[in-house]
């Protein structure tokens, strides 16, 4: 499980550092979350699911931008990618949110 968590941070810390989401970050982040519906409840996976959809809207915005001139529809992209970079940080919160109840060891003496 811990394996599962640990490709989640380590996908948005590559995002957060590189300003997108690389290829490699997120054939990583794909391999690692693999058998997350079996090791955990739906919001888990949904919650995977949410940051894997945030990193391609955030990827497409950049591809779209990046090839527009100067003007209303660029800057539309750019807006759209900046808000999801503005919410990189909040998803360590809502990961520690959904994993600690299947990884916290806390508890156990």
């Amino acid at each position: 499980r811990y394996a599962i968590y640990e490709a989640a941070v380590k996908f948005i810390a590559s995002m957060m550092r590189e300003g997108k989401p690389s290829q490699e970050a997120q054939n990583a982040f794909l391999v690692g979350t693999q058998g997350s519906k079996l090791l955990f409840g739906r919001e888990v996976e949904e919650y995977l699911h949410s940051l894997w959809v945030d990193a391609v809207e955030m990827e497409t915005h950049q591809a779209i931008f990046s090839d527009l001139p100067v003007g209303k529809d660029r800057t539309m992209h750019v807006e759209a990618a900046a808000e999801i970079k503005k919410k990189l940080p909040d998803h360590f919160k809502r990961l520690d949110e959904k994993f600690f109840p299947y990884i916290n060891l806390a508890s156990i003496k």
